[in-house]
């Protein structure tokens, strides 16, 4: 069957894994929202130890696979940013970036529709979270484009990898073909978030 996400599906520091067995499609769309992020643990704004909250600042997992095509439109969000823990005694325990996993494999041979327009995050103080994509084929040349698909190939710029800001990448494709456009160049920097003076002041519970 299809899975069809017009909503908000939201799990602090939970795994999220939509799987379309078959020839079935995931659709998030424009609307639609998941959010595995870890949050923000203030003991001191708290004005108590409280040492079961740290297990809630990594960010969680987020999975979508599907056989029969993959289609996350432009405006929908995938985030799984790290959160962060500041003790009763001062001091700051930061939380992982969780991972991003998008699988769009061929359904009886035919190429498997992937339309990634979501906006991915995965950011956190220290380790940002991990980007996995498998699709039929993958093209990477220089650009600024957003990612495109046509003929069976996803197409991704190296802007856009530069800028994702993950903590790593894995690119794998079903049939063999990933292809690097001549003159391609890219360098892939993590760049993360650095806590400001109100997150201080900002109480248990609340996202980086």
């Amino acid at each position: 069957g299809h899975i069809d996400l017009r909503g908000s599906l939201i799990a602090p520091a939970g795994d999220v894994s939509l799987t379309a067995i078959l020839d079935g499609g995931v659709r998030v769309a424009a609307s639609g929202l998941i959010d595995t992020s870890g949050r923000w643990i203030n003991d001191i704004k708290d004005s108590r130890a409280n040492h079961l909250q740290t297990q809630f600042i990594d960010g969680g997992d987020i999975r979508l696979q599907a056989g029969g095509g993959l289609i996350l439109e432009r405006g929908s969000s995938l985030t799984a940013n790290g959160g962060a823990r500041l003790s009763a005694d001062n001091k700051l325990v930061a939380g992982n970036g969780g991972d991003i996993a998008l699988i769009s494999g061929s359904a009886g041979g035919d190429p498997s529709v992937f339309d990634l327009g979501a906006n991915l995050s995965a950011y956190a103080l220290q380790h940002n979270g991990r980007l996995s994509i498998s699709a039929d084929r993958i093209e990477i040349a220089n650009g600024t484009n957003q990612p495109g698909y046509a003929g069976g190939t996803l197409y991704l710029s190296s802007s856009w990898l530069e800028n994702g800001n993950f903590g790593g990448y894995s690119l794998k494709t079903t049939d063999g073909a990933l292809k690097i456009a001549d003159g391609s160049h890219w360098q892939l920097r993590q760049h993360n978030w650095q806590l400001t003076a109100s997150a201080m002041q900002a109480a248990s519970g609340t996202p980086l």
